[in-house]
Parts: C-alpha cells; structure tokens; sequence
C-alpha cells in the first residue's frame, strides 16, 4: 500500500510519456471512491480515497494485476484520456446544453489521447471514466472483494490517524 497521492502523481507522469491504451473506472461508496486505473502495459492499479473537501483527499492505493476478472473487464473500457475537442464538437455540446448523444460521443472517443503537456485548444474532454456500485464490483471476485475491503481498512487507518478529530466527529 502506498499513498493515494504520491501513486496517482507517478501515474499521472507515467500518462504522459504514453498516453494511449489507459483505463479507467471508479466505484462510489458510502462518502468514499475508490479509482481503478489500468496502464497500457496492463498494470491494474486501485486507489481508495476519502474527500475531505472538493479540491482535496487522503487516500491509500496498490497494484492489483492480479484479479483476472477485473483485468478482463478493463480490457473491454474505451480508452481513458485527455482528448482536445475540435471547435465543431464543442459547439456542439454548448449547443446541446451539455447533452453528449451517442453519436457525439463516440465522435469524441475516435479523437486519440494526448498527454496534458500536448494539450492544445479551447477545449478538452477527459475520460470516460467508467461507474460502478461497490457491490458490482466487489462480485467480480473473492480477491477484488477482498482488496477492496483491505483497501477501506487502510484509508480509514489513514483518514483517523491524519484526521482525527475530524474522524471523531464522523464515528
């Protein structure tokens, strides 16, 4: 286990030497989220972590390539990324108020990913980043429920120990 901070920054580094072939999804629970990230070379990476308020966490993360089930799972998500959106597209959506259709969508998946140093224009999307319950994906395996719980007990470590009053008044 590793901090969640110093792991996404390292990853974030690693994305920017190599920023085609990521994926990404994430699993909302209970006041927490927990980031599941897979590199192109297909390394599985999970990350719990607790906000503590919108521009900050406290987190804890480990590599996970291990769980097959969820390796496979990845394997099928769109690639993950940073793409500059073409004027046209983002006229689009301003026009549609927001409203992404499928059709636009997949337009904005074609636009290959580029690393954040590369990104150039008025606008970018980023992601898909791919949602899930944490019992849907705590069902995949015995081992992903396991490194999930594992993954709680340690952010909850982590959030009492650099937070403990605030944890205090949380229970």
């Amino acid at each position: 286990m590793e901090d969640a901070e110093t792991l996404l920054k390292k990853l974030a580094e690693r994305y920017d030497k190599n920023p085609v072939g990521w994926k990404a999804l994430a699993v909302f629970d209970k006041g927490s989220t927990l980031l599941i990230i897979m590199s192109p070379e297909g390394e599985v990476y999970e990350v719990k972590m607790v906000p503590l308020d919108p521009y900050r966490f406290v987190g804890v993360g480990t590599m996970a390539s291990d769980i097959e089930e969820l390796y496979a799972y990845l394997s099928k998500l769109p690639n993950y990324g940073f793409r500059p959106l073409p004027d046209n597209i983002f006229k689009a959506i301003l026009k549609s108020r927001g409203y992404v259709s499928a059709k636009l969508a997949k337009k904005i998946l074609e636009i290959p990913t580029v690393s954040i140093n590369e990104i150039q224009g008025s606008a970018i999307a980023q992601g898909p980043i791919i949602c899930f319950g944490e019992k849907d994906l705590a069902s995949i395996s015995p081992k992903q429920r396991e490194l999930q719980e594992r993954l709680s007990r340690e952010v909850e470590k982590l959030f009492c120990k650099r937070y403990r009053d605030r944890a205090m008044l949380y229970g």
